[in-house]
């Protein structure tokens, strides 16, 4: 059952049913008959929303950009981080997550006592996994440098 502002909603394909959700890509309400999980929203059986949920998958399940991040981007990456007792290479922030290939971008920072210092630069990221450890955990991503806006 999906309530929303204490209103029940129904389906859209089968009105005598509550709605399990909302479709991701075309806003209407379904029960869970018909709708398909993606790797983050539901979606519902029309051909158009089918084909966002399989690139949902896809850009869920590989390690790639999608193509408008690709073409806001340089294939500068922000290269190894390394930082030693605080001291170092560090990113920061997270912001315009990209809605298809669930990327985002970070700031590289120069770093002391943990405190980033100055900005290096704006980069999009794209994670792959991470790795915990005992020491804390390893995150594994792909990097591409945001381009600078034309003047």
């Amino acid at each position: 059952m999906f309530i929303l502002n204490q209103q029940i909603h129904k389906c859209r394909n089968h009105p005598e049913r509550k709605a399990h959700n909302i479709c991701h890509n075309c806003k209407s309400y379904f029960c869970s008959d018909c709708l398909d999980e993606g790797a983050i929203f539901y979606y519902c059986k029309e051909e158009e929303c089918q084909l966002k949920l399989n690139e949902e998958i896809y850009y869920s399940t590989n390690p790639v950009f999608c193509p408008k991040c690709m073409e806001d981007t340089t294939s500068e990456t922000t290269n190894n981080l390394v930082s030693i007792n605080g001291f170092g290479f560090v990113l920061g922030g997270k912001s315009n997550i990209c809605p298809i290939c669930n990327s985002y971008i970070q700031n590289k920072y120069f770093a002391l006592f943990f405190i980033p210092i100055f900005k290096i630069g704006e980069y999009r990221i794209k994670n792959i996994s991470v790795n915990y450890k005992i020491s804390g955990s390893n995150k594994q991503f792909i990097s591409r440098k945001v381009k600078k806006p034309k003047e």
